[in-house]
């Protein structure tokens, strides 16, 4: 594991955290997809969001919420180990 980290991060030289470079990194892939600006993705208020529940019988609702968690949370996680930081993971990604 300790190599596997390591590997990871050897050749990073970026002039902030890795986390936060990947962070970036993604919000530009985020935005050519959806083919939408930075400015228009800070104009968003809370009310322009809908929270809902997804039924576990709704594979393809509980398909893209899984995407979700992995891509915003779970890349910072060691599961090798069972090293989950909450239950609200551990049981999201049974």
């Amino acid at each position: 594991m300790k190599e596997e980290v390591y590997n990871r991060f050897k050749d990073y030289s970026g002039s902030h955290c890795w986390q936060y470079e990947v962070r970036q990194d993604w919000f530009r892939a985020d935005l050519e997809r959806l083919n939408m600006s930075s400015s228009l993705i800070a104009s968003f208020k809370p009310r322009d969001f809908r929270v809902e529940y997804v039924d576990k019988s709704d594979k393809e609702g509980c398909e893209a919420v899984k995407q979700f968690i992995e891509k915003m949370i779970l890349h910072r996680i060691d599961f090798t180990n069972n090293h989950f930081p909450n239950q609200f993971v551990k049981i999201v990604t049974k």
